[in-house]
């Protein structure tokens, strides 16, 4: 049996237990992003506007007063053994997770571990200072990896640590393979306060590209016992968890009851919502391409033309290469679309899912991307852009309601997909609508085919945001004059 996708989004693990891990919910943007500055200048102030002008926190001021001063003592260079101590404190420590079965005492989750080093000790100013001081405690058996593997380096997410007892015996049997079955864990990459040149985020790209995989984990199919007979299943999961981007989750079963397979899913979604999250069912394959063999003519991709050739220069040089395709990451982005990364296609075509799970997007990539135009293609004066396969669009543009204008390359656009697993069941959980979808479709043809100059006005606010951050503002004022800097 095999369930398909579900599709997470939007905003990091969302389950504050204590005061120092507050910002977790306050700093996560509706589009994921982490905004930590904002939480440091609130630190700066040493003020809480929730406890201002009310007896307890009057009487309690010089005690707290006190507490913190304790705890600005810590520094960088303060020994591990009393920042470990300073962590367990139970009144501003971090949150011990309660005594359960698969766990040792004493655990905590680490990006808990992460937020409280960046509170509390002076001279850790990000997610990299904080990462590199807690992996010191580790390489010195301050703390250890649940499973009991003293060789597992910190990783910041949802992974679970714990103290060691100081006269514990060691464990020699740790079977990491048994413990990482049972145990989802997700890592959560640093992110960084300001923000980020192209470079920076480029980095991030390949880092995550070259890093991401599924992880298999059990799962307790039958939680309520309503089952007269063992079931059994597992699910895939994404091993990173980037905010920005959907995170995939893929349930499998060999021996399951349908329905409660459906209200075991349904019962993850409206726990995700209630943190914030979205959880949404996406087909195994939602674009089911014409190459592939499961390509049905019913649920064909849409194809959506790019009307790139009603753009004056500097769009001819600028939307060559992977210009094109930074240009049209920028328009699906514009319409609340994220990166949706298939691990299981052989292609590396540029996927999205809306926010609202609802549609999918797709850009796709061919081997010309990567190849150097030849004399003849450098003469052609045409927008030369990046192109589909032609055994691709030639049944996608079928699908193609207006054809292009004669001097537009027919071929630029992109693939357009609606999730159809989105029943009336899930509409209660899942805040989108047929009526809501035809009309994001209706309004993305509209700017691609620049209606009211819709179109023009989105590459003239990309340019401006590409020059901003790919080279410094004289530079572009010499190349593109026409762009107020």
């Amino acid at each position: 049996g095999h369930y398909g996708r579900g599709v997470s989004s939007n905003r990091i693990h969302d389950r504050p237990r204590s005061l120092h891990t507050e910002h977790l919910r306050a700093d996560v943007m509706p589009a994921g992003r982490m905004t930590p500055a904002t939480d440091s200048d609130s630190k700066k102030d040493g003020s809480n506007s929730s406890l201002e002008a009310t007896p307890e926190s009057v009487a309690g001021e010089s005690s707290d007063e006190k507490l913190n001063a304790e705890v600005k003592c810590l520094t960088v260079v303060t020994p591990p053994g009393e920042i470990v101590e300073a962590m367990k404190n139970p009144s501003d420590g971090i949150c011990i997770l309660p005594k359960q079965g698969g766990i040792p005492q004493n655990s905590f989750i680490s990006v808990e571990a992460t937020t409280w080093v960046r509170d509390h000790v002076e001279g850790v100013h990000s997610d990299h200072d904080a990462i590199q001081l807690l992996q010191k405690l580790v390489e010195e058996t301050y703390i250890c990896h649940a499973s009991g593997d003293v060789r597992h380096p910190f990783v910041n997410g949802f992974y679970i640590y714990y103290f060691p007892e100081k006269n514990a015996k060691e464990n020699y049997e740790v079977d990491l393979e048994a413990y990482q079955h049972e145990w989802m864990e997700v890592e959560l990459l640093p992110q960084d306060e300001h923000a980020r040149s192209a470079g920076e985020l480029e980095s991030t790209e390949i880092d995550i590209g070259n890093r991401l995989q599924f992880r298999n984990v059990n799962v307790d199919i039958d939680v309520g016992g309503r089952s007269d007979r063992p079931e059994w299943g597992q699910a895939q999961y994404h091993t990173i968890f980037q905010p920005g981007e959907a995170f995939e989750i893929i349930v499998e079963w060999m021996v399951a009851t349908g329905y409660i397979i459906a209200d075991l899913v349904l019962g993850w979604a409206r726990k995700a919502n209630s943190q914030g999250l979205q959880l949404v069912p996406i087909p195994s394959d939602p674009f089911v391409l014409p190459e592939s063999p499961k390509s049905d003519p019913l649920r064909g991709a849409i194809f959506v033309p790019l009307q790139i050739g009603v753009l004056d220069n500097p769009a001819s040089q600028l939307l060559r290469g992977g210009g094109l395709e930074q240009f049209q990451e920028y328009v699906a982005h514009r319409f609340g679309f994220i990166t949706l990364r298939d691990l299981q296609s052989t292609v590396e075509h540029r996927t999205y899912v809306h926010t609202t799970g609802g549609m999918f997007l797709m850009i796709p990539r061919t081997s010309s991307h990567s190849r150097k135009p030849s004399p003849p293609e450098e003469a052609d004066k045409t927008l030369g852009y990046i192109c589909c396969e032609a055994d691709v669009m030639e049944h996608c543009l079928k699908h193609c309601e207006e054809p292009p204008a004669p001097y537009t390359n027919r071929k630029v656009g992109f693939l357009w997909s609606y999730n159809y697993m989105i029943t009336k069941r899930w509409k209660n959980t899942a805040t989108i609508d047929e009526q809501f979808m035809r009309g994001v479709m209706q309004d993305f043809r509209a700017l691609c085919s620049n209606q009211e100059g819709r179109l023009v006005e989105a590459f003239e606010a990309w340019l401006c945001t590409w020059c901003a951050g790919t080279m410094q503002g004289n530079q572009a004022a010499e190349l593109f004059p026409q762009i107020e800097q």
